[in-house]
Protein backbone atom coordinates (compact mmCIF):
# COMPACT_ATOMS: atom_id res chain seq x y z
CA UNK A 1 0.00 0.00 0.00
CA UNK A 2 1.30 3.65 -0.91
CA UNK A 3 0.60 6.73 1.08
CA UNK A 4 -0.90 9.16 -1.56
CA UNK A 5 -0.07 12.31 0.69
CA UNK A 6 -2.55 15.26 1.63
CA UNK A 7 -5.33 15.00 -1.49
CA UNK A 8 -4.57 17.73 -4.05
CA UNK A 9 -7.64 19.15 -5.94
CA UNK A 10 -7.76 18.33 -9.64
CA UNK A 11 -8.13 21.46 -12.29
CA UNK A 12 -11.33 22.25 -13.46
CA UNK A 13 -11.41 22.61 -17.17
CA UNK A 14 -11.41 26.48 -18.26
CA UNK A 15 -15.05 28.27 -18.58
CA UNK A 16 -16.68 25.10 -16.30
CA UNK A 17 -17.67 26.72 -13.40
CA UNK A 18 -17.92 24.12 -10.46
CA UNK A 19 -21.73 24.77 -8.62
CA UNK A 20 -22.91 21.58 -7.18
CA UNK A 21 -26.35 21.22 -6.33
CA UNK A 22 -26.68 19.56 -2.84
CA UNK A 23 -28.24 16.70 -3.64
CA UNK A 24 -29.23 14.64 -6.57
CA UNK A 25 -31.47 11.88 -6.23
CA UNK A 26 -31.17 8.56 -7.86
CA UNK A 27 -33.13 7.49 -10.89
CA UNK A 28 -33.85 4.10 -10.06
CA UNK A 29 -34.76 2.98 -13.80
CA UNK A 30 -30.69 3.28 -14.27
CA UNK A 31 -29.38 2.85 -10.86
CA UNK A 32 -29.16 -0.95 -10.50
CA UNK A 33 -28.84 -1.31 -14.63
CA UNK A 34 -25.56 0.44 -14.14
CA UNK A 35 -24.37 -1.17 -11.01
CA UNK A 36 -24.89 -4.72 -12.63
CA UNK A 37 -23.22 -3.99 -15.71
CA UNK A 38 -20.06 -2.39 -13.31
CA UNK A 39 -20.19 -5.30 -11.00
CA UNK A 40 -19.67 -7.72 -14.57
CA UNK A 41 -16.72 -5.63 -16.16
CA UNK A 42 -15.08 -6.07 -12.51
CA UNK A 43 -15.58 -9.36 -12.39
CA UNK A 44 -13.23 -10.15 -15.86
CA UNK A 45 -9.60 -11.32 -14.39
CA UNK A 46 -10.88 -10.52 -10.29
CA UNK A 47 -9.75 -12.33 -7.55
CA UNK A 48 -13.38 -11.76 -6.52
CA UNK A 49 -14.45 -12.61 -9.88
CA UNK A 50 -17.27 -15.34 -8.83
CA UNK A 51 -18.81 -13.01 -6.22
CA UNK A 52 -18.46 -9.77 -8.63
CA UNK A 53 -21.14 -12.23 -11.00
CA UNK A 54 -23.50 -13.14 -8.17
CA UNK A 55 -23.60 -9.39 -7.32
CA UNK A 56 -24.16 -8.69 -10.78
CA UNK A 57 -27.12 -11.10 -11.02
CA UNK A 58 -28.66 -9.48 -7.81
CA UNK A 59 -28.15 -5.73 -9.60
CA UNK A 60 -30.08 -7.52 -12.62
CA UNK A 61 -32.69 -8.26 -10.29
CA UNK A 62 -33.29 -5.05 -8.21
CA UNK A 63 -33.66 -3.40 -11.95
CA UNK A 64 -35.87 -6.04 -13.28
CA UNK A 65 -38.40 -6.36 -11.15
CA UNK A 66 -39.44 -2.56 -10.73
CA UNK A 67 -41.53 -2.60 -14.09
CA UNK A 68 -44.11 -4.89 -12.41
CA UNK A 69 -43.93 -2.54 -8.58
CA UNK A 70 -46.40 -0.25 -8.42
CA UNK A 71 -45.79 3.43 -7.12
CA UNK A 72 -44.33 3.42 -3.71
CA UNK A 73 -45.71 4.30 -0.16
CA UNK A 74 -43.61 4.72 2.88
CA UNK A 75 -42.91 1.30 4.83
CA UNK A 76 -45.09 0.07 7.51
CA UNK A 77 -44.46 -1.19 10.70
CA UNK A 78 -44.77 -5.04 9.90
CA UNK A 79 -42.71 -4.31 7.12
CA UNK A 80 -40.09 -2.55 8.76
CA UNK A 81 -40.29 -5.45 11.63
CA UNK A 82 -40.22 -8.11 8.70
CA UNK A 83 -37.20 -6.78 7.27
CA UNK A 84 -35.17 -6.05 10.16
CA UNK A 85 -36.00 -10.00 10.77
CA UNK A 86 -34.70 -11.08 7.62
CA UNK A 87 -32.17 -8.61 6.40
CA UNK A 88 -33.73 -8.44 3.12
CA UNK A 89 -30.88 -5.11 2.44
CA UNK A 90 -31.48 -5.63 -1.50
CA UNK A 91 -35.26 -5.26 -1.55
CA UNK A 92 -34.89 -1.92 0.49
CA UNK A 93 -31.97 -0.61 -1.82
CA UNK A 94 -34.78 -1.17 -4.20
CA UNK A 95 -38.02 0.62 -2.19
CA UNK A 96 -35.63 3.38 -0.88
CA UNK A 97 -34.29 4.17 -4.01
CA UNK A 98 -38.04 4.58 -5.37
CA UNK A 99 -38.83 7.06 -2.72
CA UNK A 100 -35.79 9.04 -3.14
CA UNK A 101 -36.01 9.86 -6.36
CA UNK A 102 -39.66 11.40 -5.83
CA UNK A 103 -38.42 13.54 -3.67
CA UNK A 104 -38.03 17.45 -4.22
CA UNK A 105 -34.19 18.11 -4.17
CA UNK A 106 -34.74 21.44 -3.38
CA UNK A 107 -36.31 20.58 0.22
CA UNK A 108 -33.74 18.72 1.09
CA UNK A 109 -30.97 20.29 4.23
CA UNK A 110 -28.08 19.14 4.94
CA UNK A 111 -27.88 16.94 8.15
CA UNK A 112 -24.59 16.10 8.40
CA UNK A 113 -21.59 14.74 5.93
CA UNK A 114 -21.75 11.68 6.95
CA UNK A 115 -25.88 11.21 6.85
CA UNK A 116 -27.64 10.88 3.72
CA UNK A 117 -30.06 14.02 3.20
CA UNK A 118 -33.10 11.69 2.37
CA UNK A 119 -33.00 8.65 4.72
CA UNK A 120 -30.43 9.02 7.36
CA UNK A 121 -28.78 6.09 5.66
CA UNK A 122 -24.51 6.02 5.77
CA UNK A 123 -22.22 6.50 2.63
CA UNK A 124 -21.28 3.40 1.30
CA UNK A 125 -17.93 5.84 -0.49
CA UNK A 126 -17.20 9.08 -2.12
CA UNK A 127 -16.65 10.19 -5.59
CA UNK A 128 -14.97 13.08 -7.34
CA UNK A 129 -17.29 13.91 -10.66
CA UNK A 130 -16.91 15.27 -13.84
CA UNK A 131 -20.19 16.22 -14.29
CA UNK A 132 -21.24 19.75 -16.16
CA UNK A 133 -21.43 22.18 -13.52
CA UNK A 134 -20.19 20.19 -10.72
CA UNK A 135 -16.59 19.03 -12.30
CA UNK A 136 -13.52 18.17 -9.81
CA UNK A 137 -16.58 18.34 -6.76
CA UNK A 138 -17.19 15.92 -4.45
CA UNK A 139 -20.46 13.67 -3.45
CA UNK A 140 -21.24 10.75 -1.25
CA UNK A 141 -23.60 7.92 -2.50
CA UNK A 142 -26.12 6.44 0.23
CA UNK A 143 -25.43 3.12 0.73
CA UNK A 144 -29.62 2.79 1.17
CA UNK A 145 -31.05 4.96 -1.31
CA UNK A 146 -28.49 5.66 -3.29
CA UNK A 147 -28.83 9.36 -3.01
CA UNK A 148 -25.88 11.71 -3.86
CA UNK A 149 -24.87 14.84 -1.53
CA UNK A 150 -22.41 17.12 -1.84
CA UNK A 151 -19.68 17.54 0.11
CA UNK A 152 -16.76 19.27 0.75
CA UNK A 153 -13.12 17.96 -0.45
CA UNK A 154 -10.00 17.24 2.19
CA UNK A 155 -12.55 16.59 4.20
CA UNK A 156 -13.37 13.59 6.92
CA UNK A 157 -16.80 12.88 6.11
CA UNK A 158 -17.02 10.63 9.25
CA UNK A 159 -15.64 13.73 11.85
CA UNK A 160 -15.74 16.45 9.87
CA UNK A 161 -12.16 17.15 10.82
CA UNK A 162 -9.92 18.55 8.35
CA UNK A 163 -6.16 17.90 9.96
CA UNK A 164 -4.75 14.61 9.32
CA UNK A 165 -6.22 14.00 6.61
CA UNK A 166 -4.39 11.68 3.52
CA UNK A 167 -4.96 9.46 0.55
CA UNK A 168 -3.63 5.75 0.45
CA UNK A 169 -4.12 3.43 -1.76
CA UNK A 170 -2.83 -0.23 -3.20
CA UNK A 171 0.58 -0.04 -5.07
CA UNK A 172 -1.21 -2.56 -7.70
CA UNK A 173 -5.02 -1.34 -7.49
CA UNK A 174 -6.14 1.06 -9.55
CA UNK A 175 -5.48 5.05 -9.35
CA UNK A 176 -9.05 5.74 -9.65
CA UNK A 177 -9.78 4.34 -6.13
CA UNK A 178 -8.28 5.43 -3.03
CA UNK A 179 -9.06 6.10 0.81
CA UNK A 180 -9.23 9.20 2.69
CA UNK A 181 -7.80 8.55 6.04
CA UNK A 182 -8.08 10.69 8.91
CA UNK A 183 -5.87 10.45 11.95
CA UNK A 184 -8.41 12.42 14.45
CA UNK A 185 -10.71 9.77 14.33
CA UNK A 186 -8.97 6.97 12.42
CA UNK A 187 -11.61 6.00 10.27
CA UNK A 188 -11.71 6.15 5.94
CA UNK A 189 -13.91 6.12 2.78
CA UNK A 190 -13.00 5.41 -0.57
CA UNK A 191 -13.07 8.25 -2.84
CA UNK A 192 -13.62 7.09 -6.70
CA UNK A 193 -12.20 9.48 -8.94
CA UNK A 194 -15.41 9.16 -11.66
CA UNK A 195 -14.40 12.60 -13.45
CA UNK A 196 -11.07 10.13 -14.85
CA UNK A 197 -12.84 7.05 -15.22
CA UNK A 198 -17.27 7.51 -15.17
CA UNK A 199 -17.64 3.86 -15.38
CA UNK A 200 -17.16 3.66 -11.74
CA UNK A 201 -19.82 2.80 -9.80
CA UNK A 202 -19.63 3.55 -5.90
CA UNK A 203 -21.35 0.15 -4.59
CA UNK A 204 -19.25 -1.95 -6.98
CA UNK A 205 -16.27 -0.64 -7.07
CA UNK A 206 -16.12 -0.55 -3.42
CA UNK A 207 -16.62 -4.52 -3.31
CA UNK A 208 -13.68 -5.06 -5.86
CA UNK A 209 -11.34 -3.02 -3.86
CA UNK A 210 -12.11 -5.07 -0.97
CA UNK A 211 -7.98 -5.68 -0.58
CA UNK A 212 -7.68 -1.84 0.11
CA UNK A 213 -10.05 -2.40 3.42
CA UNK A 214 -8.16 -5.32 4.37
CA UNK A 215 -5.15 -3.61 4.58
CA UNK A 216 -6.37 -0.42 6.15
CA UNK A 217 -7.84 -2.54 9.04
CA UNK A 218 -4.70 -4.30 9.87
CA UNK A 219 -2.85 -0.37 9.74
CA UNK A 220 -5.68 0.47 12.64
CA UNK A 221 -8.24 2.33 10.55
CA UNK A 222 -11.94 1.81 10.60
CA UNK A 223 -13.83 1.39 7.74
CA UNK A 224 -16.70 4.76 7.74
CA UNK A 225 -18.57 3.58 4.98
CA UNK A 226 -21.90 0.49 5.10
CA UNK A 227 -22.13 -1.66 2.08
CA UNK A 228 -24.39 -4.24 2.92
CA UNK A 229 -22.53 -6.50 0.23
CA UNK A 230 -19.28 -6.15 2.37
CA UNK A 231 -20.57 -6.72 5.76
CA UNK A 232 -18.64 -9.81 7.82
CA UNK A 233 -15.61 -8.54 6.56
Amino acid sequence: MSKAGVPRHDPIPIGDIAAPPFVRPPDPLTVFAARSLRFRALAEGHQLGPYLLFLAAISECQHRIQKDLPEPDPPADDMRERAREHAIAAALQVHFARLAARLDPAALVPIGDGVCPACGGAPVASAIVGWKGAHGTRFCTCSLCAMQWHVVRIKCVLCESTAGIACEELESGPDTVKAETCESCHGYLKILHQHKNPQLEAVADNVATLGLDLLLRENGYRRGAVNPFLLGY
